[in-house]
């Protein structure tokens, strides 16, 4: 029995209507000609109940997406397999299932076939997300265009594009009362606020500052939990302070990125431009010249200066992942930050790997893994969850 194309799609919409459905699927007699007539069934019938398969399908989607027709992915598929010996599949198959609470359609097909090929991961990459806290306890979710003057003179813009700004066009004297203002990034965000100063800060996922609405006395001071990256607006009478795992950056006017995660293992202040003490407790503890990273061990409280390739600290904030030799639980953390995702190794040992890589960080992120894949070191299967399971290759 040979089923033309109208016949493929009832017999996938059965398949699906069984997987979102739970029911016999052996008293199904249209799907249990299928079965017995194409030997080739059976391996669809294990991929459908394999999460690894359609993982590998999100990526291939990715591809696709970048190629303007059907054809180019063809040329391109060709090529891809161009070293394979493998036989043509001489079935088309449509499988549609759920994943994540999101439909999921994929064409497998042994010629081109006027049909769209959709995949979704559920696991998509982050973006402009926060939310602002004001010193009387408001909060505003920064998703749209914002206009907002307070009595004292302080206007607070936000933009479409993911940032935020604050523009001091009063005349309070200078030893007002100061208030305090918080920008809370989640996890799977990023922003960017320009303060009252001047100083334009870019706030990576899971980050918070604390900032006053305008800076009087002698000196500009903001509190950050997170990572961020500074350009202190240059003002030598009034050294710029950012506080951060109990240690005082002090700066006039230079450009530097802080990493200060709580639940990291060290805090890690780099220089990218200017140059910026480090105090502890009132004490000048290190002096930091460009392209030089400090380091404090959370725990022990021991610090150490080493020269670095700048970009493995700064361009997250351009778009990219960029690993050198970066521990794989590293990694994880980044990973799990930005796609706000669970992410588990089956084998403890695998968190010390290291590996190196660049790659946009607006990628799904099971391309990112399918970049370390090429390791040959680990390999991964998505869950029912949304989280990840990294498997060491060969375990």
């Amino acid at each position: 029995m040979k089923l033309d194309i109208q016949s493929w799609i009832r017999i996938a919409r059965r398949l699906g209507k069984h997987i979102l459905e739970p029911s016999d699927i052996d008293t199904d007699s249209e799907i249990k000609i299928w079965r017995e007539t194409y030997k080739s069934s059976e391996k669809v019938m294990k991929d459908l109940n394999d999460p690894h398969f359609f993982a590998q399908k999100a990526v291939l989607k990715e591809e696709i997406n970048k190629r303007h027709t059907w054809e180019d992915f063809i040329v391109w598929r060709r090529q891809r397999d161009r070293n394979r010996r493998l036989q043509l599949l001489r079935y088309a198959a449509v499988v549609l299932i759920v994943m994540a609470s999101v439909p999921i359609i994929w064409f497998l097909v042994d010629k081109p076939v006027e049909f769209p090929v959709v995949v979704q991961s559920g696991i998509e990459a982050g973006g402009k997300k926060a939310f602002l806290k004001l010193d009387n306890g408001n909060e505003i979710f920064l998703d749209k265009q914002l206009l907002l003057k307070e009595e004292d003179g302080i206007v607070i813009r936000n933009t479409q594009i993911g940032e935020v700004s604050y523009q001091d066009e009063g005349s309070i004297p200078l030893d007002s009362v100061i208030r305090y203002n918080t920008l809370f990034i989640p996890r799977g965000g990023e922003y960017q606020i320009t303060l009252a100063d001047g100083t334009k800060v870019w706030m990576n996922s899971d980050s918070k500052l604390i900032f006053p609405v305008r800076f009087p006395g002698n000196k500009r001071e903001v509190i950050l939990e997170g990572e961020a990256y500074f350009e202190v607006a240059h003002d030598t009478t009034r050294p710029f302070y950012v506080k951060a795992c109990g240690i005082d950056i002090r700066a006039t006017g230079t450009a530097f990125n802080v990493m200060a995660y709580g639940n990291e293992p060290e805090c890690k202040v780099t220089l990218v431009e200017g140059g910026v003490n480090i105090e502890k407790n009132e004490f000048l503890i290190s002096q930091l010249t460009p392209r030089i990273q400090f380091c404090i061990d959370l725990k022990t409280q021991e610090y150490k200066t080493c020269e670095v390739d700048l970009r493995v600290s700064i361009a997250w904030k351009d778009g990219i992942f960029f690993f050198e030799q970066e521990s794989f639980r590293s990694i994880i953390a980044k990973l799990s930050r930005w796609y706000d995702i669970t992410i588990v190794c089956n084998t403890p040992d695998l968190y010390d790997y290291r590996f190196s890589g660049e790659i946009r960080k607006y990628e799904n992120v099971l391309k990112v893994l399918d970049m370390l894949k090429l390791t040959n070191e680990i390999t991964y299967s998505l869950q029912a969850d949304r989280s990840i399971m990294i498997y060491k290759v060969n375990d």
